[in-house]
């Protein structure tokens, strides 16, 4: 009966592409994203020149990222911040799990041992009803089998959004937000950490520093998008 049902609501108010707006056809592979225009999207730069544009930001010694895994390059005219936009803010969240799936093809199971995504406060969470991070981190832990960590890393202050502050300020903004619960599951582990979006890296290579100092052999950073 659902079935019947869900083909009658498609026939009247068909699904649309999030990227192109065009309409879906009725067997495909993602609920929301046309497998054509995805193809189409800016491929991401070389990890190598992520890691440069970090580097103008901070000094070798202060970078914790060791990798950076991401799907596209974006500006903010970008037709798949709609997507992005409807799965963190209006809480679509199949859409974040299609993106996880869509990343998980990037990793390699064998490359790490734990996938942490990067937390929200609490008060953040029960606002939004859910954790962007964690739904990529979950649809990315189910398809490559990397176990899910979500007691270790935590966020214990809640801080305003890090776009308009400078680097002095975001930096400031976020000490001491962010805490190692249990050392020992984290110990010599490889780790990747998982966002949404890649902007100027201040809250992930925040995470991974806490990380490597709590004892992780090594951190990479697993993103939809780099902002470019």
């Amino acid at each position: 009966m659902s079935s019947i049902l869900d083909n009658f609501l498609n026939m009247i108010n068909p699904d649309e592409c999030l990227i192109s707006g065009e309409i879906l056809p009725e067997v495909r592979e993602y609920r929301y994203i046309s497998s054509d225009r995805l193809l189409e999207l800016s491929p991401p730069p070389h990890p190598l020149t992520i890691r440069d544009r970090l580097l103008s930001e901070y000094n070798a010694d202060e970078l914790a990222i060791s990798k950076i895994i991401s799907l596209f390059k974006i500006n903010e005219n970008d037709n798949v911040l709609n997507p992005i936009h409807k799965f963190k803010y209006m809480g679509i969240t199949q859409i974040g799990i299609e993106f996880g799936t869509i990343l998980s093809k990037l990793i390699d199971p064998n490359e790490y041992d734990l996938i942490i995504p990067i937390p929200i406060h609490h008060a953040r969470k029960r606002e939004r009803g859910f954790n962007q991070s964690e739904i990529m981190g979950q649809s990315i832990s189910d398809k490559t089998s990397i176990p899910l960590c979500l007691s270790s890393l935590i966020r214990s202050k809640y801080t305003y959004s890090q776009a308009k502050l400078n680097r002095e300020e975001r930096k400031f903004n976020l000490s001491e937000k962010f805490k190692v619960l249990d050392k020992d599951i984290i110990f010599n582990k490889r780790l990747l950490l998982i966002d949404d979006v890649l902007t100027t890296g201040t809250t992930a290579n925040h995470c991974a520093e806490i990380l490597l100092k709590a004892g992780a052999r090594r951190v990479d950073l697993a993103v939809i998008a780099v902002s470019y």
